[in-house]
This record gives structure tokens, sequence and C-alpha cells, in this order.
């Protein structure tokens, strides 16, 4: 069956742009294809998805695909010459492709992310794109708010990096976080909260891991402290599990200590979940008060 699956695919590759029919490839090779056929295919993989003359659909699919082979098996994927590819895909102007890209490298640097430095700029350029909302289209717009997911992934790759030297660089990503703290809120809307607080405990978990200055860090503690008191539990659990996070920096302790009334009253819930944030949060409050 492999041996047939093989010639079928290599038949589609001849044929000119890649038939969007014979996508159904990609899922096949991704999902039942061991290490030799990893191996085989792969490369062949990776020039479908950066193929100008592919649609953006059979580059989607390419990237996917990839994805999954190298989740199997890193070695498939040759990090000499591919990490240049790699932070030419992140120029994409299709965002299904640049999507499917980043999850990509997501999976890449997780591994390695000495060999994709050059990616770096790349993924801050994007979120500003996304920050502005410019060149997004309507169908990628979800509740208001440019490609979320996209958004996500890309502040998670970033995160795989140990530091950003390049003070531009550092600025411009910097601004676009002050953007996302300063324009979400809770709103009744169950499906835009959902989405739009994806984008800011990503982007709270980015300015800890980057070690921000004290003022952006008390900002995003207000933020949690505006959680924490809300009705909506899920809400609330989120806020108290990122405040929990928010006690490792030395320097927002103290600020903190000023919603310890909050996080007490959150014990006395009825939802063993927030019981518990609240405890570990509360517990990690004293015990570094102690210190």
């Amino acid at each position: 069956m492999l041996d047939l699956l093989f010639l079928e695919f290599k038949k589609a590759e001849k044929e000119e742009a890649f038939p969007p029919h014979s996508t159904r490839l990609f899922v096949l090779v991704g999902n039942i294809g061991g290490r030799e056929f990893a191996e085989s295919l792969a490369p062949d993989v990776q020039k479908l998805l950066i193929s100008s003359s592919c649609r953006p659909l059979v580059r989607k699919k390419a990237a996917l695909c990839l994805l999954r082979l190298y989740r199997k098996n890193p070695d498939v994927v040759n990090v000499d010459g591919w990490s240049d590819r790699m932070a030419q895909l992140l120029d994409e102007r299709d965002l299904g492709v640049l999507t499917s890209s980043m999850s990509l490298l997501v999976a890449l640097v997780s591994n390695n992310h000495d060999a994709y430095w050059s990616c770096l700029p790349k993924c801050v350029k994007i979120l500003e794109r996304l920050a502005r909302n410019q060149d997004v289209p309507q169908e990628y717009t979800y509740y208001g708010i440019p490609t979320p997911w996209l958004q996500v992934k890309t502040m998670r790759a970033l995160q795989y990096f140990p530091t950003i030297e390049d003070p531009n660089t550092r600025r411009s990503l910097f601004e676009v976080l002050q953007r996302i703290l300063m324009g979400t809120d809770v709103v009744k809307n169950v499906n835009k909260n959902n989405a739009s607080h994806a984008v800011l405990f990503e982007a709270l978990a980015l300015v800890m891991h980057l070690d921000a200055e004290k003022e952006m860090m008390s900002q995003c503690v207000a933020l949690l402290g505006k959680f924490i008191a809300v009705r909506e539990p899920n809400i609330r659990y989120l806020g108290l599990e990122n405040m929990t996070r928010m006690l490792m920096v030395s320097d927002v302790q103290d600020i903190i200590k000023r919603h310890q009334a909050q996080i007490i009253t959150s014990l006395k819930d009825p939802d063993i979940r927030l019981n518990l944030s609240a405890l570990y949060c509360f517990v990690y409050l004293l015990t570094i008060s102690k210190l």
C-alpha cells in the first residue's frame, strides 16, 4: 500500500502546480508514513511548501504534512539551508499558509532555536502586522480580532528564544505587547472573550519570558487583578493561574500583595478549581513574603 501511495504522490507532484484534489495525499503521508517513507518524501514536501507556483491550499497542506513528519522523525528536516527557507516563509502574505508555517516553526524552534534566529525579527513583524490589522482579510478576523490563532502561535514561537538582543526588534515587540495589554478586557460575548484572552495570556507569558521592565509587569498584575475579581469562573481561574506565575518575578511581588483580599475570597468559592488555584497562589505568596 505504501509503495502505491509513494507512486501516487510522485505522480501528483509532476502534474502542474500539484492539483488541489491531490492534497489528500499529504494527509496520508503525514499520518501513516514511517521513517523510511518520511525520509523519501520529506524533501519533496519541502519543495512544494516553498514553491511559488503551488496554490496556497497545497502549500498549507504541505506545511502541516511536514510538521507531522517532523514530529515523528525530527531528523527528516535538514537544518542546514532550511532555516533560511523558513525565514522566507514568514514573509508569506496568505494567512492560511503563514499559520501552517508558524505551526511548523514552533515545532522546529522547540528542538533547536539556535538554527532559526533569522526567524525572530520576522515573527515580530507578523505580530506588528496583526496588531495593526494590516492586510488581514475578513475571513481571518474572529470577532474583530485579527487571526488570534496566528498571534498565539507566533508569541509561543518567540518564547523558545532565550532573549532578543536587537534593541529595535525588542522595542517593536514590546509596543505590540503593550497594545495587546491595553486592548483586552472582559466582554459579554463568550467567543470573543475566549479568543482575546487566548492572545492576552500568551502575551503575558511572553512578557514574563522576556523579563520586561517593572512598569509593564505592574500593568500585567493590574490586569490580572481585574480578572480575578469578575464573576466568570473560567476567567478568574486563568487570572489566578497567571498571577501565581507572576509571583516568580521578584519586582512585582509587592504589587500582587495588594490583591490578597481577592485571592482569599476565591478560597471560599464553591468551584474546586478556583479553590485550588487560589490556594496555590496564596501559599506561594505567603512563602515568598517570609523569605
